[in-house]
This record gives C-alpha cells, sequence and structure tokens, in this order.
C-alpha cells in the first residue's frame, strides 16, 4: 500500500530535519481531478458512479486499510486526526455508506475528527452550514483561505469578514477550529488579526442562509444569532 511506504518516508523526513509533530492528519477526500476529468463524458461518469456504488467490497477494504493506517500511527506514538467531509454526520445519522461508495471515501476515526465546512465552495449557504452541521462535530475546520481568485468572488478565497464570521461560528460548537490553510492566511495578513479578534461579538446569519440549512438538517431549530 503506497500509504505504508508514505509513512516510512515521512518519518525518514521527520528524523532527517529533527521536527516534532502535535499530530498527523489524514484528509479523506473524493478525488476531485479524476471526478472532473471524467464529468465531461456522461455515460463514463454515471458509469463510474454506478460501479463505486455497487461495489461495496471495495469501501470494506479501504476501511480495513485505512484503519490499519491509523493504528499503526498511533502505535508510532502519533495523535491522528481525520478531515471528513460535510456529509459524514448525515450518513452516521442515517446508517448509510451512499456517499462514501460513489465519491471513494472512507469513515474512519482517529483520536480528533475535523469536519470540513468551507463556506468559500458555498457561498450561497455561507456560515449556515457551520451552523447546520457544527453542532454535532468533534471539531470544525474552516477555509479556504488560499487560492486564485479573488477574495469573496465565486469559489475563491475567503475574505476576512467571511473567514473572522466562519471562525466565530465554528467557536460556539468546539475549542478546536482548524483553518485551511495558514498559508492563506500569511498572504492575506490574517495571522496578527486573528491575535486580536473579538472572539465574543455576535454573528447573525442572514435568514435565506438559515432556511436552506434548517430544511435538511437535524440541528436544534433556534434562530441563528451566535
Amino acid at each position: 500500500m503506497k500509504a505504508a511506504a508514505r509513512i516510512t518516508e515521512f518519518e525518514t523526513w521527520t528524523d532527517e530535519n529533527g521536527l516534532q509533530w502535535a499530530a498527523v492528519g489524514l484528509d479523506i477526500e473524493p478525488n476531485f481531478g479524476e471526478l472532473a476529468d471524467i464529468k465531461a463524458h456522461r455515460w463514463r461518469f454515471f458509469a463510474m458512479l454506478l460501479r463505486n456504488c455497487l461495489n461495496g467490497h471495495r469501501l470494506a477494504e479501504a476501511r480495513r486499510a485505512y484503519s490499519a493506517m491509523i493504528a499503526e500511527l498511533q502505535r508510532r506514538g502519533y495523535v491522528v486526526q481525520t478531515y471528513q467531509m460535510p456529509y459524514l454526520p448525515a450518513e452516521r445519522s442515517a446508517h448509510s455508506t451512499a456517499f462514501d461508495r460513489v465519491l471513494g471515501t472512507v469513515d474512519v476515526r482517529g483520536n480528533e475528527e475535523y469536519l470540513m465546512l468551507y463556506t468559500s465552495d458555498v457561498r450561497e449557504v455561507g456560515a449556515g452550514m457551520i451552523w447546520s452541521l457544527g453542532w454535532n462535530a468533534q471539531a470544525i475546520s474552516v477555509g479556504s483561505t488560499y487560492g486564485d481568485s479573488p477574495p469573496g468572488l465565486g469559489a475563491g478565497t475567503l475574505d476576512w469578514n467571511a473567514f473572522s464570521r466562519d471562525l466565530i461560528v465554528a467557536s460556539h460548537y468546539t475549542n478546536h477550529v482548524g483553518i485551511y490553510n495558514l498559508e492563506g492566511c500569511v498572504r492575506q495578513g490574517f495571522l496578527s488579526r486573528l491575535q486580536t479578534m473579538d472572539w465574543s461579538q455576535s454573528v447573525v446569519l442572514p435568514p435565506a442562509s438559515a432556511h436552506r440549512c434548517s430544511v435538511c438538517s437535524a440541528a436544534p431549530r433556534t434562530w441563528p444569532v451566535l
């Protein structure tokens, strides 16, 4: 398995550079590059989705392999963080593996689990996604602060207002808030602003944002003034 070789390479690189790590993270996402390549070929795209959906054996094998890798990292003394897609809580609640089978993701657990709630990809929903899904998360990752598009436009980077809003909303659910990514924070000058940010300030979500999320969410039905 390529991952096993990567662990050895990672430890060699760590030793050579005298590094120490608080945790090791596993970013479990669909292969977006592969999906984009075949999406233009409609029948190939649907054939791939159908094949993945019916191949439960593939998912079981992947879960065993990832679980073994996590166990090995823990055996070597690492805290293991897993970064999961936003649909994972719904899958678990429904006792389903449909999205995992279709998209090729794997539901495994390490020591800490971060739900990746990147509002830069869903501008029309915004922080309503965090309000809707964050209530049951162990930890939350927000973003993205890095990209080629201008901040605040399309699926580009978050500007300071959106970024700080997401951080505050996420902090109402967990003390463990991750950022994707720190390079983008440096590029946009966010690090110094984080040092003086008022975490107690209120955030009011637009009604449209709250409605889009509350329709299909199991979140508590309180008005989103945080």
